[in-house]
């Protein structure tokens, strides 16, 4: 990319598609109730979206949160930098493969501080229940 130095823009240019919302909201819609990612629904959305892709997970666990899923679409990220007037594309690279860092299972004190958390809050809703109920 070379930059126009676009003032209405403050001169931005980006430099890759980015996100398209953060890997939190991205994992949102594929939690359960209690709010564990689904599996199942993941390894389907995982298929579909990297169909035909050589894709590695640097954790050995996919991470749906850095699929192509989690990032913008590249040809309508430059056709927004087009109509804007933000840069002039001189160069494009074609990935060969990715490795994805992935996200690392989750260490053992992390999981106790959580459930304790979580047990701490359904003690809190009882008692709150109780003071509420006639």
């Amino acid at each position: 990319m070379l930059g126009s130095d676009n003032p209405d823009y403050l001169s931005f240019c980006p430099h890759g598609a980015g996100r398209n919302l953060s890997r939190t909201a991205m994992l949102r819609p594929y939690k359960d109730a209690d709010g564990e990612l689904d599996p199942a629904r993941v390894q389907q959305v995982l298929a579909e979206t990297t169909a035909g892709l050589d894709i590695r997970w640097f954790s050995g666990t996919p991470d749906l949160s850095e699929s192509p899923l989690g990032y913008k679409d590249a040809t309508k990220v430059k056709a927004q930098i087009a109509r804007f007037g933000l840069a002039t594309v001189v160069g494009e690279i074609q990935p060969q493969g990715c490795i994805m860092a992935g996200e690392a299972p989750e260490l053992h004190w992390a999981r106790a501080r959580r459930e304790k958390r979580a047990a701490h809050k359904a003690e809190r809703c009882d008692g709150v229940r109780e003071l509420t109920e006639p």
